[in-house]
């Protein structure tokens, strides 16, 4: 673990500081001491509540497994309600994909002002 220290540079800690460091911090926050290990389930839990892909927190948080991550993923109260009104919002509209460089065989071409042939 690494901290900045008052000259700007980064300095290493040992397991023992960085503990110290953070039972400081949350004696001035007015916080119950909790460990280190807390952190890493606020982290994850926050990032899942804002709709974070889970890939990417089990990337951000190093675990090797996906399973090991989802432990961490706690969700808000009101998180199971929020996913069913997503089902209540209107479908998003899918922007069509940006056009090839040029006509390729099987690809569709329109022509503009071309009229399809009349069929009875």
């Amino acid at each position: 673990m690494l901290y900045r220290g008052t000259e700007g540079r980064e300095i290493p800690t040992s397991r023992q500081t960085g503990r110290t460091m953070l039972e400081k911090a949350q004696d001035a926050a007015n916080l119950r001491r909790r460990g280190p290990h807390t952190l890493r389930h606020t982290f994850c839990s926050h990032l899942a509540m804002r709709g974070a892909a889970a890939r990417v927190i089990q990337q951000l948080a190093g675990h090797a497994s996906l399973v090991t991550t989802q432990r961490y993923m706690h969700l808000s109260p009101g998180a199971t309600e929020a996913a069913i009104a997503l089902l209540e919002q209107p479908a998003p509209v899918l922007k069509p994909a940006e056009p090839k460089a040029g006509p390729r065989l099987g690809d569709i071409r329109e022509t503009e002002g071309h009229q399809p042939p009349h069929t009875p």
